[in-house]
């Protein structure tokens, strides 16, 4: 579809606005490229310090949104991509899903409903008892860097057993 730059980017500030989002007055990426540093650091179980360098994106960029619009719907509106390969944690989030899936098979892995469902499916696998336990502890709504220990913790329980 051909549209006019001041529509697209009209969408684009309506998208934002609609959702509650908010453009940040300064680029927190600085500030998390450290914050992910010294999880690296600190977690060496789960990357060895000669490894370090291989989930730390040497040049981070914040993440950049893009529209693509939708003709088939009325006053076409966007379908937000947010390209993620330059943030800071991209390269370290790869690796853990790919840690975690190793760990975790779960079926139909992409139809999850929210964290709670997520909680649901992780219960019905197979596991230790203790380790049932503590996914039936573990908090529904799970924040930003906490997963971080949850899977330091975690692989270290498989490993364990």
């Amino acid at each position: 579809m051909i549209t006019y730059q001041q529509d697209y980017w009209k969408k684009i500030e309506d998208f934002i606005g609609n959702n509650n989002l908010t453009i940040a007055n300064n680029d927190p990426t600085k500030t998390f490229q450290k914050k992910v540093r010294n999880a690296l650091i600190k977690y060496q179980i789960v990357v060895h310090k000669d490894e370090r360098w291989k989930y730390i994106n040497m040049n981070p960029a914040a993440p950049t949104i893009r529209g693509m619009i939708k003709i088939h719907k009325a006053d076409a509106p966007i379908r937000p991509v947010i390209n993620w390969r330059n943030a800071p944690a991209y390269k370290l989030a790869k690796m853990l899903t790919k840690k975690l899936q190793t760990y975790i098979p779960l079926p139909y892995t992409f139809n999850v409903k929210n964290s709670v469902h997520f909680i649901e499916d992780l219960s019905n696998i197979p596991f230790n008892p203790l380790f049932n336990l503590y996914l039936s502890i573990l908090p529904t709504c799970i924040p930003m860097y906490p997963p971080v220990t949850f899977c330091t913790s975690l692989i270290l329980f498989v490993d364990s057993n």
